[in-house]
């Protein structure tokens, strides 16, 4: 069977047995540690533009504000 591999997740799910439930299960909970970690990284890096722009643009806090409420709604 041909099958490109790419990193440890690939690897174990080619290795687990689909039938037995320990290994979706741990699967599934690796799986959320790297979608959280993710979506943390990506949290920051948002923030990190947000600070940018504010920057390239001469906000006052009172506009960044302003702005940051806009964008909740």
């Amino acid at each position: 069977m041909d099958v490109l591999v790419i990193g440890t997740y690939a690897i174990k799910a080619l290795l687990s047995d689909p039938d037995d439930p320990a290994d979706g299960l741990e699967r599934y909970v690796e799986i959320k540690e790297r979608a959280e970690k993710l979506d943390a990284k990506t949290k920051r890096t948002d923030k990190l533009i947000d600070e940018i722009v504010y920057e390239l643009y001469g906000l006052t806090n009172e506009e960044i504000e302003t702005v940051e409420e806009a964008a909740k709604e």
